[in-house]
C-alpha cells in the first residue's frame, strides 16, 4: 500500500480556526459593527452608551441580557437616527446585546462578552427545547482541551481562555461538570472528578508553558484607580485611600505611620518650630502635596478637619502629582510635606529628610487590596494578595 502523507500544520490551522468559531455569537454578520462606550464585565451594573452602523437605524432595536445561571433580558432600546442607543443602568451577569429589526423582529447581529467556548453548534432541526437548554452551554473540560490546544501553539488567544479556566473553578475548589458558556455559571451543582482534573491540568500546563506570565502594574491616585476598578480597566488594586467597603470586596495589606518631613536644614518661618509642636505651628511654611484624589492628600485633609483645620490653612501649597518630585522638592528644602513613613524610609536612615515632631498628629492608615465585589475571579486574586504579602 502507498504510504499517507498529511500536512499537519495545515489540519492544525483548519482545526484552530474551527475550534476558535465556537467563540462567536449565535447569529452574526460581521458586516454590521455594534459597539459600546464602556468598559462592560460581569460586575458593570452602570449605564450603557452604545452605537451601530447600520443604515435606516431607525428601523432597528437593541436587546439586552443577562446571563447568570441562566438567560435574563434586561430591556430594549431604538436606535436614534445617528445610530446611537442608551441603557439607563444593566444588572450584573455576562452581557449580550441583539440587534433586531423591528419589523419582523428579526434576530441581526450580536455583540457579547462571553467567558468561554459553547461545546457544540445546534443544528437547525434541533427540538426547540433542546435548543434553549444546549446552546449556550459549555462542557467545561471542552474549554480545558480548547486552552491546551492553544498553549502549545502559543496562540494569541491564550490569555482569554485561560481566564475562562480561572472562572471555572469555585471557592470549594470543585470544577461543575457543564456551565453557561457566557458567565461560567450554572443552575446544578453537578461535579465530576474528571472534569476538574483537566481544569487544574490545563492550568498548570499554563503556568510550566508560560513561566513569564506577567501583570501589568498602574500607578495612580486611589479615586483613579477606584474608577478604573468601577469601569473593569483594571482587575484589582493596592489602595492608600479611602474607600467605600460595602462597595469592594478588600483585604488589609498593611498599617502605616503618617508622618510631617522636611529637610534636615530646612529653615522654618516660624521661631515656635522647635521640638513637640502643634500642626497649626507649620501653617506659615509652603506645603508640598499631591493632586485632589490621592490617597495621601486625602488622610492629610481628614486628619486636619478632624481638629478643625484645612489644607487651606497653609499660607503656601503646592501641588505636586509625582510622590517622587515630592521628595526631591523637600529634600532640596522647597517646602514640607505629610507621607507615609515607609515612603520615605530610605532617606530618614539616609539624613536627606527628617521627621518634624508633631504633637497630637499620631497617625496610622490601612492599605488596602481591593477588588470588585462579588467577582468571580475572587479566589485568583486572594491568591496574588497572598502572593504579595509574602
Amino acid at each position: 500500500p502507498g504510504l499517507r502523507f498529511e500536512n499537519f500544520d495545515d489540519i492544525v490551522s483548519r482545526c484552530t480556526t474551527a475550534m476558535l468559531k465556537l467563540e462567536q455569537p449565535e447569529v452574526v454578520d460581521t458586516s454590521i459593527s455594534l459597539k459600546i462606550k464602556e468598559n462592560i464585565d460581569f460586575n458593570y451594573v452602570g449605564a450603557v452608551n452604545g452605537y451601530c452602523d447600520i443604515s435606516e437605524p431607525e428601523k432597528y432595536k437593541v436587546e439586552m441580557y443577562a446571563y447568570t445561571t441562566g438567560e435574563y433580558f434586561n430591556g430594549d432600546a431604538n436606535l436614534n437616527s445617528d445610530g446611537t442607543f442608551y441603557f439607563r443602568r444593566c444588572w450584573t451577569g455576562a452581557k449580550q446585546f441583539r440587534l433586531i429589526r423591528i419589523e419582523d423582529n428579526a434576530w441581526i447581529t450580536t455583540l457579547e462578552f462571553p467567558l468561554l467556548i459553547r461545546s457544540y453548534w445546534m443544528p437547525e432541526d434541533a427540538d426547540p427545547e433542546v435548543i434553549r437548554v444546549m446552546k449556550d452551554r459549555c462542557y467545561t473540560y471542552d474549554q480545558a482541551l480548547a486552552a491546551l490546544a492553544l498553549m502549545v501553539q502559543r496562540h494569541e488567544a491564550v490569555e482569554r481562555y485561560v481566564a475562562g479556566l480561572c472562572a471555572l473553578v469555585d471557592e470549594n475548589g470543585g470544577v461543575k461538570f457543564f456551565v453557561n458558556r457566557l458567565s461560567a455559571m450554572s443552575p446544578r451543582t453537578y461535579y465530576r472528578l474528571g472534569n476538574a482534573a483537566w481544569v487544574y491540568y490545563a492550568l498548570a500546563f499554563y503556568l510550566e508553558k508560560y513561566p513569564d506570565a506577567k501583570i501589568c502594574m498602574i500607578v495612580d491616585n486611589t479615586q483613579e484607580l477606584l474608577r478604573k476598578l468601577d469601569e473593569g480597566t483594571i482587575d484589582f488594586a493596592l489602595v492608600e485611600g479611602f474607600f467605600q467597603k460595602n462597595e469592594y470586596d478588600h483585604q488589609k495589606y498593611s498599617d502605616e505611620n503618617y508622618i510631617a518631613v522636611c529637610a534636615p536644614d530646612y529653615t522654618f518661618n516660624s521661631d515656635k518650630i522647635t521640638t513637640d509642636v502643634s500642626v497649626e505651628n507649620l501653617f506659615h511654611e509652603r506645603l508640598l502635596v499631591r493632586e485632589e484624589g490621592s490617597g495621601t492628600r486625602e488622610v492629610l485633609e481628614r486628619c486636619l478637619d478632624a481638629q478643625n483645620f484645612s489644607i487651606h490653612d497653609f499660607d503656601k501649597v503646592m501641588e505636586v502629582g509625582s510622590l517622587q518630585t515630592i521628595k526631591e522638592l523637600t529634600k532640596a528644602g522647597c517646602g514640607i510635606t505629610f507621607l507615609y513613613e515607609t515612603a520615605v524610609q530610605d532617606e530618614l536612615k539616609e539624613g536627606t529628610l527628617k521627621r518634624i515632631p508633631l504633637k497630637s498628629f499620631e497617625i496610622s492608615h490601612e492599605f488596602n487590596f481591593i477588588w470588585r465585589r462579588g467577582s468571580i475571579y475572587a479566589d485568583r486574586y486572594m491568591e496574588i494578595f497572598r502572593r504579595f504579602s509574602s
